[in-house]
């Protein structure tokens, strides 16, 4: 059983072979060639009185393997001087975090490796909409206006990049360094213009695609800002406000 650690698998995975991955497994998924079961969360006091532990476990085959993902958490809600209200975990400690992905063989039962989970599901997410934008987001798709420059909002722009010819990319956070280092680095990465913006309005106003990536468990994007050809992509449900899902 091999154990693999985060540097070998930012070494071994690119974002086009994780897309081409993740669409023969959801194609599995309508022929019964793949199963998952979705994510199960469960809550038990911790140590500070304004969180909880939470357990998550979520697994499932394709291609001959089968893999459990497991996550151990602490995790609270902060609230920012606006009154938004964001989604904050760690373990053991702030800054350090514990999930890890179990691999078996679906043919033998052998188990392969046992790794973090860390940059695997980074990957994940960006390719996961990666391939929502190869599919739904216009053929003639250039632009991106993205909300959010945390972890996860780099791989969404590598995913959305690798499936469109994307000329420009305009980034809003809330704090003005957070989006600046961010649109420097990821200039350099994608070799795509990245604008850090004032305001969400000006990184969505005239975007073909707009991606949300952020912590926040309160809506972040809304019906005013929907244009005809837009496509909107988030990582998390609560991103996108109800009147944008029910318009």
């Amino acid at each position: 059983m091999l154990m693999i650690n985060n540097d070998v698998v930012a070494q071994t995975l690119n974002m086009r072979e994780c897309i081409e991955v993740q669409e023969e497994a959801f194609a599995g998924l309508l022929h019964g060639k793949a199963i998952f079961r979705p994510r199960i969360d469960t809550y038990v006091p911790c140590d500070r009185e304004d969180g909880y532990y939470r357990f998550g476990t979520v697994e499932g085959s394709s291609g001959g393997y089968y893999a459990v993902r497991l996550k151990s958490d602490i995790v609270h809600w902060p609230k920012g001087e606006d009154g938004s209200v964001s989604e904050s975990k760690y373990c053991m400690q702030p800054g350090t975090f514990c999930g890890l992905v179990i691999l078996y063989s679906a043919g033998n039962g052998e188990p392969l490796a046992i790794m973090p989970d860390g940059v695997m599901q980074r990957m994940r997410v960006g390719a996961t909409n990666g391939l929502a934008v190869k599919y739904l987001a216009r053929e003639n798709a250039r632009s991106i206006g993205i909300l959010g420059s945390g972890w996860q909002a780099a791989t969404q722009l590598i995913g959305a990049c690798t499936v469109r010819n994307i000329e420009v990319i305009r980034c809003f956070s809330p704090t003005k360094a957070n989006r600046e280092t961010f649109a420097r680095e990821m200039s350099a990465t994608l070799g795509v213009k990245v604008v850090p913006v004032e305001t969400p309005d000006e990184a969505v106003k005239g975007s073909d695609i707009v991606m949300c990536a952020s912590n926040t468990i309160d809506p972040i994007f809304f019906k005013k800002w929907m244009e005809p050809g837009m496509h909107i992509t988030s990582i998390k449900r609560p991103e996108i406000g109800a009147d944008v899902l029910k318009a």
